[in-house]
């Protein structure tokens, strides 16, 4: 993966990073859930593409999972995905292509060394189907099959997740703030003595 996108995985640390971060896009939730995994949270439809583009994400997403996957803990338990589709919209989706999708893909599936346990779609509008599409052909059956679609059904999501863990924004009472980037901008010398690639 990182031999055949060079320019993805180039001044790849966290303070590289942090205009993208600073689009709070992403983030941990400081609790793991009932099975001891992970939670990552993407709010798909913040995002402003006038700020940040497809690979800044991808970049930024990427340093996510390598801190989260830092730990014994994620490592033996894996990890969850929540895709918060609230405003997402043609706006976005006329950004999104066939190799952005099987880029996204390729790390979930094929390349990066985590156990991606549970997929939850919430808020998705139509447009999102139009989205889907172009994912959908690049997933293997397993990956499909665990990914949740719950629209506006929260109620559906806590079936998976206990609400006490989630962020108002999901109908928890979470505050989000910014421990996870700040561990991972600590730890921003051990990215940056990481990135020589082998060619």
């Amino acid at each position: 993966m990182r031999r055949d996108n060079l320019d993805l995985f180039q001044n790849l640390y966290p303070e590289e990073m942090l205009p993208t971060f600073n689009q709070r896009l992403q983030t941990v939730l400081p609790q793991r859930d009932q099975e001891g995994r992970h939670i990552f949270l993407f709010k798909a439809g913040d995002w402003d593409p006038t700020q940040c583009n497809l690979d800044d994400i991808f970049r930024a997403n990427y340093l996510y999972l390598e801190e989260m996957t830092s730990t014994m803990e994620t490592q033996v338990h894996g990890l969850v995905a929540i895709v918060d589709c609230q405003g997402l919209s043609f706006y976005h989706a006329r950004s999104f292509t066939p190799k952005h999708a099987k880029r996204m893909v390729k790390i979930i599936q094929d390349s990066f060394p985590a156990r991606f346990k549970e997929f939850h779609l919430v808020n998705q509008p139509y447009i999102f189907n139009l989205l889907f599409a172009v994912v959908k052909p690049f997933l293997e059956e397993k990956i499909r099959n665990r990914i949740q679609f719950h629209g506006s059904d929260l109620a559906s999501l806590y079936r998976y997740i206990n609400p006490e863990i989630l962020p108002e924004s999901l109908g928890g009472s979470l505050s989000l703030d910014d421990t996870f980037i700040n561990k991972m901008l600590a730890r921003n010398d051990h990215y940056k003595g990481t990135e020589a690639i082998d060619t």
